[in-house]
């Protein structure tokens, strides 16, 4: 990822071998080649921020099958992709509303003749089709308002921060999501949908090199900071102090106005400077609660492990969720 001001652009080359070294139940799947690209760009205007993008996906146009995936092998990955777009962010004194419009262009249209395979094209029609994934309004956004951070960091399990968002989405409680780029990037391995989907989710979104944001400053108050996952050096950056981004900032600052700083460090097995790290940070003020599933819930899904997980978290900030399922004594 490369960054200039408010302009930043990436572009991943990713090869995926054939699998052929499967398990019971399982079938072989062809390896494929995945071409993504995206351009951004930020700026204020009125006081608002405003973002252009400009994303691909599987610009080689293979056949994409997961091989993990159950259905794999009826239903591939979509096929070349192209998404351009602006999101705003505006908050008026009772509602608020996040408007992700995401333009594909058709088939029908002559300067793209060609470009989309067959299995990309899902309208017939010519012209843009704009969509709007997000519209979410709230009773009122205010300085009175429970305000909570979301840190997603490059860490395995940027579901946990997802669902975070997700779960907080139906409550009056104003959400402030910072990403690493890392952690963009582990979106495209690990989650079926975009960077900007997740980012509709949050009631702010902060750049993670914007270290002057509302969320760097302890004046800005808040219930204070889930980091979900946290990767082992988001976690050394918080214990030394030397904090090179907004994400570490932010949980520096929960520190300092003494706010909950919850950590849902994601690794194993620890090492003894991994394990120093988490009883530095737990003797600051830290709590360190790794994902780790509770079975006695007989969970039937990826899905149920992470929430019962997330809404655990959420118990620490007070923030009590109806997905929750608790532990009944007979």
């Amino acid at each position: 990822m490369a960054s200039w001001g408010g302009l930043e652009a990436d572009i991943t080359w990713r090869t995926v071998s054939d699998q052929t070294a499967s398990a019971t139940n399982e079938l072989a799947t062809d390896g494929y080649e995945d071409l993504r690209f995206h351009l951004g760009y930020s700026t204020e205007m009125a006081g608002q921020m405003v973002e252009l993008f400009l994303n691909g996906r599987n610009m080689t146009d293979d056949e994409q099958r997961l091989h993990t995936s159950f259905i794999g092998q009826f239903a591939p990955l979509p096929g070349r992709t192209i998404e351009a777009g602006v999101r705003l962010s505006f908050v008026t004194l009772m509602v608020r509303c996040t408007v992700l419009m995401v333009c594909q262009a058709l088939r029908n249209c002559s300067w793209l003749n060609g470009l989309f395979s067959r299995r990309s094209r899902m309208f017939d029609s010519t012209a843009l089709t704009v969509i709007v994934l997000s519209h979410r309004t709230f009773q009122q956004i205010g300085d009175d308002m429970d305000r909570l951070i979301i840190g997603i960091s490059g860490a395995s399990g940027v579901a946990y921060g997802v669902r975070a968002l997700e779960l907080l989405a139906d409550l009056p409680i104003e959400t402030h999501l910072v990403m690493s780029k890392s952690a963009e990037l582990t979106v495209h391995y690990e989650l079926d949908r975009s960077v900007e989907t997740i980012k509709a989710l949050a009631t702010e979104v902060h750049a993670v090199r914007n270290v002057g944001a509302s969320i760097a400053s302890g004046s800005y108050d808040g219930l204070g900071m889930l980091i979900a996952p946290c990767s082992i050096r988001t976690l050394g950056e918080i214990v030394s102090g030397v904090t090179s981004s907004l994400l570490t900032r932010a949980a520096d600052v929960a520190l300092k106005e003494r706010r909950k700083l919850v950590l849902m460090v994601r690794e194993t097995p620890f090492h003894l400077g991994h394990l120093r790290n988490m009883v530095a940070a737990t003797e600051m003020g830290a709590i360190i609660a790794p994902p780790v599933p509770a079975f006695y819930t007989q969970p039937d899904s990826v899905d149920a492990i992470v929430t019962q997980s997330v809404a655990r978290c959420l118990d620490l900030f007070d923030i009590r969720v109806p997905e929750t399922q608790r532990w009944m004594e007979s």
